[in-house]
């Protein structure tokens, strides 16, 4: 049976075991599109990002992560790696407890920004471009999961972010 939660009033996902969790909203073909992500309780191998519509959705249980396929990429600022197709790359942040994650997709250039803080200067920034042989055209999701750990999640509508996106004409992901 599943452990981990989401609590949609106070947008909380607790990880109680390796779950993975993918928002209803997405980032159409084209689109550009932020959402954030606060550490309240630090996870364990927490892999950040954004997953095609082929990825799966919902709260589930995982063997792999986002980032551990062709369909899906991640940030990891635990174990300071950046995550596709099950390669890890080294990437020089390390997250604690209270720090906002920014992540950005803008369809238009096939990239992904992230941000520390509100900081997309290095090593943050654009840490991955999405190769054109990849399929957009169902657009891209917020994708996260980890094993234990507490993170609350804001795809914008009804709260502000706690801190801007790259650029003025990214949209807030608002559901999940």
């Amino acid at each position: 049976p599943l452990k981990s939660s989401i609590d949609h009033g106070n947008r909380r996902v607790t990880f109680l075991e390796f779950n993975t969790v993918r928002s209803a909203a997405s980032c159409p073909a084209g689109g550009r599109a932020y959402y954030e992500l606060t550490i309240v309780e630090l996870p364990d191998q927490p892999q950040f990002g954004f997953v095609t519509s082929r990825f799966g959705g919902g709260l589930e249980e995982a063997e792999a992560s986002v980032g551990d396929d062709g369909e899906s990429w991640a940030v990891d600022g635990i174990r300071s790696q950046l995550w596709h197709e099950e390669n890890d790359s080294p990437w020089e942040v390390c997250w604690k407890e209270g720090d906002v994650v920014g992540l950005a997709c803008d369809l238009q250039t096939r990239q992904l920004h992230v941000s520390l803080n509100g900081h997309f200067t290095s090593p943050n920034g654009v840490v991955f471009t999405i190769d054109e042989s990849v399929d957009l055209d169902g657009g891209l999701f917020a994708g996260f999961g980890a094993n234990f750990g507490v993170v609350d999640f804001n795809f914008g509508g009804r709260t502000a972010f706690a801190f801007s996106p790259p650029a003025t004409d990214f949209e807030p992901l608002n559901q999940i």
